[in-house]
């Protein structure tokens, strides 16, 4: 099925007083029934049926003959744009057209320039969308940390084995929900749904080239499943100069079935009992396709004055209405009281999101379909292939030549064509043939075309942002670090912006499918990650906070994860920082697999351990200072007691090197011829030491010393004259 089935509309509708700014909801507003009626038969996402067959025939005509005009009017308005989509299609595909100028069949060589831009975004873009830890992330708000169960006294209740409290909701189990919600919807995306990794894609090489891609998401009953498809700019028509998807009055897509396909929509009650099988669309292919139109607009179908919004399924050669369905939920409609009888009126009612617009870049006209490539490269290109094919052209002439003959020289034939080894008989009166034969000079390629050519294909990489340095044609050993990454920064300045837009529109589509998950998905299922396989609920859904895509809207290269994973592997020792969580970011942008299992799961330390073992260090840190307190104490008694004995033992060896000198001194005065027994020395010319406080305790320590007896001089005590 091509369309999103409508909510289940609520037990109680709830109402509000008018307001003219802002319409609420009141419960003391009575609500007709016939348009309660038809909201809620409407809005039913049990009906197997459409609306179509509640209405009559002409007002089937009318609506089926509005929506085909009203589509060729929106085609109409973006056909410029339009053509040159179609045409940066068929530059990026290198279709060429045979040509007659300057002759026949001329050369028509076209530059790969914008399929090499595309294949370059796309090569970057794709693997940073889907990467291997997954596609969605969940986002958890809030306080996360728990909600403990109330007892009697009015305080939390307390878990007689643990001493803590028990918990109504555990700490971190908002997080939980949300890490369960990524997981689920990631393995959706790239399991549930094949079709949808395949289809990003092709929207990433599809994307640059157009400008503009689309996304439609959808519940299909049939699969029981999810739909997210990739639906080309080319087949969704919108006005051109519609500001938004929201606010945009009508959105067509073009539908090409199958006649076994419409069969089976008949069948099914997808379509109409009242519409038939139409003629063949091609009368010599009874299997060719039939275009349908489905259009996403409004009509007042209730007859109340207020235009809901529906989904008009259309066949496009007859203007036959094959479907109608709501495009609302009784969550989206809002009611108030009309202030002239008080009865509960429609004050508006909110559109279900269908479509998720993916733009390469913004339009410069302020047009709502984006721009790419192919608006941007394609005066380049042309310009290129032009160049490129005079070149061509001109070494062709250079090669095969040509020229004019002379009346006289008879050939007998039209066009010459030589072989090898014959020789050719020719009616000439004589003299040399090459004088009636003149050959035309081509001059051959010019150097100047070799020049414009370059600096065409420089500016068209310029422009695509297809830098050397980007597609690994420069080798980073021939450069500093520095210059590397700043040249890869600045290559990639387009590209991040660019990027940013896809990820907003991934967050969008996304939103689109948890919304779907929210209200369509069973109790409890279960999903695989890597070898486990995980459950998770509705409910988990409904309480969530939200999702956001997996991959960083300010990353797409590999190389700017890594410079970010080098600068924090600088700070993983810091006590300030979590060194764990570092090297896990590390992991992930290394694209190592596993990472769960390669970090050491570390457990909860025990608190009564670490209390005992903070005792034990206190006591060995105690003993530690006791000692090194005995210690010090030891060695100040050591270096008294080594002050108290060398220092008088330092100046008894300071008076007998004295007088030793003193006693040299006599012996060469007495070579010198002084008489012996001169005054004031004694026999051998020594004069004695004086008695003294401290010669008195020098003296009777060396006495005491070995080796000091009869022969050793010992200075008198008391001044009294010593014998040699």
């Amino acid at each position: 099925m091509n369309e999103l089935a409508a909510l289940a509309f609520p037990p109680e509708a709830e109402l509000s007083e008018s307001d003219p700014n802002e319409p609420a909801l009141s419960v003391d507003v009575q609500v007709t029934e016939t348009v309660m009626e038809k909201l809620q038969r409407w809005a039913d996402e049990q009906r197997t049926d459409n609306i179509s067959e509640e209405l009559d025939a002409g007002l089937l005509s009318t609506i089926g003959m509005t929506v085909i005009e009203e589509y060729r009017i929106d085609e109409r308005s973006r056909e410029e744009w339009f053509t040159e989509a179609k045409t940066a299609r068929d530059l990026a595909l290198q279709r060429s057209q045979p040509k007659s100028f300057p002759w026949p069949k001329a050369s028509n060589v076209i530059l790969p320039i914008m399929t090499e831009g595309a294949d370059q975004f796309a090569a970057r873009a794709y693997p940073a969308m889907v990467s291997d830890r997954g596609v969605v992330k969940g986002v958890s708000t809030g306080n996360d940390a728990g909600v403990p169960m109330i007892g009697h006294n009015g305080g939390p209740e307390l878990d007689p084995e643990t001493g803590g409290p028990k918990w109504k909701v555990p700490p971190g189990e908002v997080q939980r929900r949300a890490d369960r919600i990524g997981d689920h919807m990631s393995w959706q995306l790239l399991e549930e749904q094949p079709e949808w990794e395949e289809d990003t894609d092709k929207m990433m090489h599809i994307l640059p080239i157009v400008g503009c891609a689309f996304r439609k998401t959808y519940f299909d009953p049939d699969m029981g499943r999810n739909c997210s498809v990739f639906v080309s700019a080319l087949d969704v028509a919108i006005n051109y100069w519609a500001k938004s998807l929201a606010t945009a009055p009508r959105i067509s897509e073009i539908l090409r079935l199958y006649p076994h396909e419409i069969e089976q929509y008949r069948r099914s009650g997808h379509f109409g009992k009242h519409f038939d099988m139409p003629p063949a669309a091609d009368p010599n292919d009874n299997d060719a396709p039939h275009t349908f139109i489905e259009q996403h607009r409004r009509l007042d179908l209730d007859e109340d004055g207020y235009a809901e919004p529906y989904i008009v399924t259309v066949h496009l050669e007859t203007m036959r209405v094959a479907r109608i369905t709501a495009r609302y939920d009784m969550e989206g409609v809002h009611f108030t009281k009309d202030r002239e009888t008080g009865d509960a009126i429609v004050a508006r009612i909110t559109p279900i999101a269908y479509y998720t617009k993916y733009d390469f870049l913004p339009n410069k006209e302020g047009a709502i379909y984006g721009q790419g490539f192919g608006q941007l490269l394609r005066p380049l290109n042309e310009a290129a292939n032009t160049v490129l094919n005079q070149i061509i052209d001109a070494a062709t002439l250079q090669t095969t030549g040509g020229g004019f003959v002379g009346k006289g020289l008879s050939l007998h034939t039209g066009t010459l064509r030589r072989k090898l080894g014959e020789w050719t008989v020719v009616n000439a009166a004589g003299g040399a043939i090459r004088d009636a034969v003149v050959p035309l000079q081509h001059n051959g390629p010019s150097p100047v075309l070799f020049e414009v050519l370059g600096f065409l294909v420089d500016q068209a990489k310029g422009v695509s942002s297809v830098k050397d340095i980007l597609t690994g044609e420069i080798k980073a050993q021939t450069m500093s670090p520095t210059v590397f990454m700043s040249l890869v920064e600045q290559g990639l300045k387009s590209f991040t912006s660019i990027w940013k837009r896809l990820h907003r529109a991934l967050k969008s589509e996304l939103e689109k499918l948890y919304r779907l998950n929210r209200i369509y998905l069973q109790e409890q299922v279960s999903y695989r990650k890597g070898d486990q396989w995980k459950h998770i609920t509705r409910a988990d859904y409904a309480e969530g906070s939200g999702v956001e895509p997996m991959s960083d809207k300010n990353m797409v290269a590999d190389i700017q994860k890594l410079s970010r994973a080098e600068f924090l592997d600088k700070l993983k020792d810091d006590p300030r920082v979590n060194g764990k969580e570092i090297l896990r970011r590390m992991m992930e942008a290394a694209s190592i697999p596993d990472i769960d299992k390669i970090i050491k799961q570390q457990e909860d330390a025990n608190p009564i351990l670490l209390m005992q073992i903070g005792e034990l260090e206190l006591k060995q840190m105690s003993a530690r200072a006791t000692a090194i307190r005995e210690m010090a104490t030891a060695v100040k008694t050591l270096a008294e007691a080594d002050a108290t004995i060398m220092e008088p033992f330092n100046n008894w060896m300071t008076m007998q090197l004295q007088f030793m000198q003193d006693r040299i001194n006599a012996l060469t005065a007495d070579k010198a011829g002084n008489p012996a027994g001169s005054p004031g020395t004694d026999a051998g010319g020594v004069q004695p030491m004086e008695a003294s406080p401290g010669n008195a305790g020098v003296a009777g320590m060396v006495a005491g010393m070995p080796g000091a007896g009869a022969g050793t001089a010992q200075p008198a005590v008391g001044g009294a004259p010593g014998a040699a």
